[in-house]
């Protein structure tokens, strides 16, 4: 039987907060590790009646929730049309921006860093999108030259005359010790290297308004094929794994936009209505949907009501809790929730669906270290 298959990723603030950068068995992020389970779901699914979608919850700028594949897939067409110019930054706009830094009070960029080493790292595209953004937003540039450059770049004096902090007014009533102290400054100015560019590069990019891309948003064309989903994951047609160099990749490409609220009931709504929606076009599907969060919603719902959605759609929910220290015990299936358990974990156990325990195939599970509660003779489809 065909399956319809929709995946919830939870790349929220929250997740980060609560897991930090953990390092995963194989060796990434837990970030890394949202393109891998979306790899695990569709890989071994080859027929090409098979369908499924990826929320993502979490977006750190205008919308909270995005339609996963279809914002890979749209920057890649982007990148691949050329509109995406990795060409090294032309020394005309390097040289515009170095003048408005300095007319802002990063009075020694130049000492920091040369036209040359930027344009090691960055390109005409990001160059253009910095400069444009310093040119029309004066709040942008304020946040520029105070938080994303050095502190070095500004601590000392400003070439038209005037001083930038309260010690150089004071330094300059003695102007015999000023010149001193900024000589000596100068000669002991550290020069940028190639990674410090690319810092500062990333912390502006990751406000997410540099971008002509935007996260796209859910709707019926976040439905893809099993094959059009791997490709889009794998990042060339017929490649069969997700490598390791890929998945860094895929995340290069999300984490401007990530690591923001979690409207969980929204991200829910959203997929549920997905779901519904692909009765009448896929009536002899399967249906799964799959969750992967801390089930910490920063929203407010009526999971009652979705609940019913799905169950009326004969949805199996699958869930998979993640947190840093829980007091859930990990590599067990459970059929009743504890008390002592955090409030995530509750609400992921009370949205997955509950299966008669005949029908789990234990000798996989016992094998690979888990438990099964087979008390009430059914258990809840939530992994920990």
């Amino acid at each position: 039987m065909s399956t319809f298959i929709g995946i919830l990723l939870d790349v929220s603030g929250s997740m980060r907060s609560s897991i930090g950068e953990g390092v995963t068995e194989e060796g990434g992020t837990w970030a890394h590790s949202v393109f891998t389970v979306i790899d695990d779901l569709i890989k071994h699914d080859v027929s090409n009646s098979n369908r499924v979608f990826a929320v993502g919850v979490g977006a750190s700028k205008g919308q909270y929730i995005f339609d996963t594949l279809g914002t890979i897939q749209e920057i890649q067409r982007y990148q691949r049309e050329g509109s995406l110019d990795r060409g090294p930054a032309e020394y005309p706009t390097i040289e515009d921006i170095f003048r408005i830094l300095e007319s802002n009070g990063a009075w020694t960029i130049r000492k920091w860093t040369a036209k040359d080493t930027v344009r090691q790292v960055v390109s005409e595209n990001e160059a253009q999108s910095i400069l444009n953004k310093l040119r029309l937003d004066r709040s942008f540039t304020r946040d520029f030259v105070d938080d994303y450059l050095p502190k070095a770049c500004r601590e000392v004096e400003d070439p038209r005359g005037s001083l930038r902090t309260v010690g150089d007014v004071v330094g300059a009533l003695f102007d015999s010790l000023t010149k001193k102290r900024f000589a000596s400054a100068a000669s002991s100015f550290v020069w940028a290297s190639t990674t410090d560019i690319e810092e500062v590069v990333r912390k502006a990019m990751a406000t997410g308004e540099l971008n002509d891309i935007s996260l796209k948003g859910v709707s019926e064309t976040s439905v893809f094929s099993i094959q059009d989903a791997a490709n889009i994951i794998h990042g060339c047609v017929d490649e069969r794994v997700l490598r390791t160099q890929r998945a860094t990749e895929l995340l290069k490409i999300v984490e401007p936009f990530i690591y923001g609220g979690t409207p969980l009931h929204s991200a829910l709504g959203e997929a549920s209505a997905l779901i519904l929606g692909s009765l009448d076009t896929y009536p002899n599907h399967r249906r799964l949907l799959f969750i992967l969060s801390d089930g910490c919603p920063t929203d407010s719902g009526k999971l009652d009501r979705i609940q019913s959605q799905l169950r009326y759609a004969n949805v199996t929910v699958v869930s998979c809790y993640i947190y840093r220290s829980s007091r859930v015990e990990p590599r067990r299936l459970y059929s009743v929730a504890d008390r002592s358990w955090e409030r995530g974990a509750r609400f992921l156990f009370n949205l997955s669906s509950k299966i008669p325990t005949d029908l789990v195939t234990r000798a996989i599970f016992i094998k690979h270290g888990w438990q099964i509660d087979i008390n009430t003779n059914e258990t809840k489809l939530l992994f920990m």
